[in-house]
């Protein structure tokens, strides 16, 4: 298969429900406490005052707030491009999903820094930021579920069966 043809194979949507909700909200929340606790990229306060912890607080909620719009509200008023959804359209939305959290982070951080630091070089060092914590945030939360479903994970692994073509020609089925 070429990668081309496996770009519009077809990719499932995430559910709109309350589990896959509550995940983000939880997701979100990690995501505030993670930047508190281990101040990546030094976003931290040196100040000591409290709200300063808020506003750092608020990047998570910021960032359920972002992908409810891009996940809920965006495929709610345009929903023909969602509806054969692929692997293709995949990768792209999620880049765009990505690029959008961090232009909301940006105009975040902007506003409280009075506009001072509103440049396409700071865009990108926050763009950047945004993409390794996302990134980070997304194996935390894939080695999790993948732990947790380590049993049906292994159940449909099981199920599989390879064909091997041997150098004469003769095949063989493997069950794995």
């Amino acid at each position: 298969m070429k990668f081309v043809d496996f770009l519009y194979t077809p990719f499932p949507r995430p559910e709109k429900n309350r589990k896959n909700l509550a995940l983000l909200i939880l997701v979100g929340l990690a995501a505030s406490l993670f930047i508190l606790i281990y101040n990546p990229f030094n976003i931290r306060t040196d100040t000591g005052q409290w709200y300063l912890d808020l506003v750092i607080f608020g990047l998570g909620l910021l960032f359920i707030l972002s992908v409810l719009f891009m996940e809920w509200l965006i495929p709610a008023l345009f929903p023909k491009p969602f509806k054969s959804w692929t692997f293709g359209k995949a990768l792209i939305w999620y880049a765009l999903v990505i690029v959008f959290i961090a232009a909301a982070n940006f105009m975040y951080k902007s506003l409280w820094s009075n506009f001072n630091e509103f440049s396409w070089s700071d865009f990108l060092l926050v763009l950047g930021r945004t993409m390794v914590i996302s990134f980070t945030v997304c194996f935390f939360v894939l080695g999790i579920w993948q732990y947790l479903n380590r049993n049906k994970i292994s159940s449909l692994l099981a199920n599989e069966t390879y064909t091997v073509e041997t150098l004469n020609g003769k095949s063989v089925a493997l069950r794995l």
